[in-house]
């Protein structure tokens, strides 16, 4: 039953991460005080530097037209919640041998903010 409740926290932090990712994909859509693009001078050393220094010729990233951050790219929002995401995965696997002492971590941390996990009964 522990192996079971321990899959349920994993997958409930996976969540978590996903969450994670959202909000922070979020925020460098819509909270940006400039666009990325940093010299727009029309000079041969405004177009070096854009060329090395700015995320519109990112591989993995996608712009629109202006510059900005894409919202609506499936692309952009993996690339902020594929790391969280492998954070989760790889202190589930590390932590899998050692499962019933991670759960009842869990529960020495959630009965300090009030919490009682259905596992921890």
């Amino acid at each position: 039953m522990q192996t079971f409740w321990y899959l349920v926290l994993w997958f409930v932090a996976g969540l978590g991460a996903l969450g994670a990712g959202g909000i922070s994909h979020y925020a460098q859509a819509h909270f940006s005080a400039y666009a990325p693009r940093l010299f727009d001078g029309g000079k041969i050393s405004d177009l070096a530097l854009n060329e090395v220094l700015s995320p519109q010729h990112n591989l993995l990233g996608e712009y629109d037209e202006a510059g900005w951050w894409t919202f609506d790219s499936f692309r952009n929002y993996a690339l902020h919640a594929a790391g969280w995401l492998l954070i989760v995965i790889v202190t589930g696997v590390v932590y899998w041998p050692d499962r019933v002492q991670a759960l009842a971590q869990v529960c020495v941390g959630a009965g300090v903010v009030g919490w009682t996990p259905v596992f921890c009964g």
